[in-house]
């Protein structure tokens, strides 16, 4: 048995939770005795969660070879409404036994991940060990690669195999595109999808009216990305929908969504990042937008797999200048005020109220889509943007990327000096796309950049920020 640490709370998508959007690490519920008053009244159990089957169980031990898939009806959300879409696979060369293509390798099922809590060291929602550190996961059970024994039939909805096509079919898509836009001969190291996998935290001992008894927290309405670790190769993570959520659609129907934890495999595989040692509010802001604009960028800057899904498209879209609360995506003092670095933050229901919370412009995800608006919007001025903009994003959200990792360095504790990095950062990237271009920065052009830039930041204070 392979066994890993792994920390949920590191990279993930902001998910609706009951029309409520929360982070991984808000997204847990407790398993327990519901007179309880101490918990939480919203549980997540596997009563809870809707249920998904193989449709065709006698596939998954037959031995013979795959053969490539030529096309595929699935069900995605596509320009404000979910609908049945054929999906050419071909030029993808995903295969069907095991599914998988030449990034998305591999789709297992059965995968199962705990972790032990000290209940005398930590109460929920905390996971701490007998030395009050956080409590990582640890592999149990790796499970099984997926296979598709009848190439010619697309699985029916919400079975393990249409699930698992469909983030396939998103990471390749998504890959196909992104590679032809990044400097030559990047490799994107292959990666693997897990389908329902199960991440349980256990509570030992919890004492409830005087006897122990173990409780448990399941992971549900969200998708993650699990960076490689010295046992264990790199995970998408698709995970179950809530019953109550009716009015929610699941979100790997959104290729958005999965391209968007595809773009954290992205800025691995750069080997821009370094989650493990920088932790810093700022730096995790970052990650989001980059992810966010990768995502948006895999679609030709198109909103189509986006748009219109409730509380998620105008808080992640980074053509949207306002989060769906109406605030502006903008780095003030207030915010900044909100924000710590000290305390990773993602987003809390109970922060704002209402039936659509979104995310909270403050917490990582909130920083994440400031981020990425500004890049969208600074980069729409591009020379080549109308012609390609995916290709502009691409690059110029790559080039951000690679600067910011080079100017915040582990072990910082000063937010608005970060925040100034990520801002110097963004200009030089802008600067160096038009250097590179043979057409240079009108004066009219650099007036409208350098107001954009005052109005993104204005916490930074007035400055020339594309000076002659």
């Amino acid at each position: 048995m392979r066994l890993t640490r792994f920390y949920i709370w590191a990279i993930c998508l902001l998910t609706p939770l009951g029309m409520l959007l929360t982070g991984c690490r808000d997204s847990l519920r407790h398993k327990v005795h519901p007179s309880d008053p101490e918990i939480p009244r919203q549980i997540i159990a596997a009563s809870d969660v809707e249920s998904y089957a193989l449709s065709d169980p006698a596939c998954q031990s037959n031995v013979d070879a795959g053969i490539p898939l030529e096309s595929a009806t699935l069900d995605l959300w596509n320009d404000g409404a979910l609908a049945p879409v054929m999906r050419d696979l071909a030029p993808l060369a995903i295969h069907s036994a095991p599914l998988g293509g030449p990034v998305a390798t591999r789709a297992m099922i059965g995968s199962v991940f705990s972790r032990d809590c000290d209940s005398d060291a930590a109460g929920p929602p905390d996971c701490l060990d007998k030395h009050h550190q956080s409590s990582g996961f640890s592999l149990k059970t790796e499970g099984t690669p997926l296979k598709i024994c009848h190439p010619s039939l697309t699985p029916p909805k919400n079975s393990l195999e249409q699930i698992a096509l469909t983030t396939i079919e998103a990471v390749e898509s998504a890959a196909l595109t992104l590679r032809a836009n990044m400097p030559a001969g990047t490799v994107i190291e292959p990666v693997t999808i897990l389908v329902m996998p199960r991440f349980q935290s256990l509570w030992l001992p919890w004492t409830h009216n005087g006897a122990n008894a173990g409780y448990e927290m399941l992971i549900a309405d969200n998708l993650a990305y699990f960076p490689a670790t010295a046992a264990t190769p790199p995970y998408i993570a698709v995970f179950p929908k809530q019953k109550r959520d009716k009015e929610t659609i699941s979100l790997w129907k959104s290729e958005f969504v999965i391209a968007h934890e595809f773009a954290h495999h992205i800025e691995r595989s750069l080997r821009l990042d370094h989650f493990d040692s920088r932790r810093s509010l700022t730096r995790l802001a970052v990650s989001e937008g980059f992810a966010d604009v990768l995502a948006f960028a895999s679609h030709g800057a198109s909103n189509r797999a986006l748009k219109g899904i409730p509380c998620i498209e105008k808080d992640r879209a980074p053509d949207e200048f306002e989060f769906n609360a109406g605030i502006p995506k903008l780095i003030d003092r207030a915010l900044l005020d909100r924000a710590s670095d000290r305390e990773i933050s993602f987003s809390s229901p109970s922060d704002v109220a209402g039936p659509c919370q979104g995310i909270l412009p403050h917490s990582a995800h909130g920083i994440g889509a400031i981020f990425a608006h500004w890049v969208w919007e600074l980069s729409s001025y591009m020379p080549d943007y109308a012609a390609n903009p995916g290709h502009v994003l691409t690059t110029v959200s790559i080039d951000w990327l690679a600067r910011v990792e080079t100017a915040i360095h582990a072990g910082t504790d000063d937010p608005k000096k970060d925040l100034e990095s990520v801002a110097t950062a963004l200009r030089d990237a802008v600067k160096s796309q038009f250097n590179n271009s043979s057409i240079p920065m009108t004066p009219n052009i650099r007036d409208l950049l350098r107001q954009k830039m005052s109005l993104a930041f204005p916490v930074l204070g007035e400055r020339d920020w594309f000076p002659e």
